[in-house]
């Protein structure tokens, strides 16, 4: 009778919220730091993900496809390396802002495109870095 019950409460539950049946294998958004793909994936909480949904160029006219980037500042180079994990991408910096309190969780996003830029800020530690990336039509003028 008790097996019956508590056999009953699970087909119930699952029904309501089926994730409390796999609390392992759900989560609500990202990627867990097991999930990495490949071996050589830096983790999401070191080295946060950026996410480029437009073809851009960096500073030695390189295209860039969209997609997601990994991305680290480099205080001694003073460039954002933006990484796909078959090549780099250096975006020159033209903004350090030391902030007043520590970010816990790293960040990296498009902040708006202007002037034929994308820009991008970077936060990670107690730092905010501005970078850009050049549109299509900045190397269609240079031509």
């Amino acid at each position: 009778m008790i097996i019956n019950i508590v056999i009953l409460n699970l087909i119930f539950a699952s029904f309501l919220r089926p994730e409390m049946l796999i609390q392992d294998t759900y989560y609500p958004s990202g990627t867990k730091e097991a999930d990495k793909v490949y071996p050589s994936d830096r983790p999401a909480k070191q080295y946060p993900l950026l996410n480029l949904d437009v073809t851009s160029y960096d500073a030695e006219f390189n295209k860039i496809e969209p997609g997601m980037y990994s991305v680290e500042y480099s205080s001694e180079f003073n460039m954002l390396f933006i990484s796909d994990r078959q090549r780099i991408i250096k975006s020159p910096v033209f903004q350090v802002i030391k902030l007043s309190q520590k970010v816990n969780i790293p960040s990296a996003k498009v902040a708006f495109t202007k002037d034929k830029k994308v820009f991008i800020i970077y936060k990670n530690g107690n730092l905010e870095v501005q970078s850009f990336l050049y549109l299509p039509e900045a190397v269609l003028d240079n031509n």
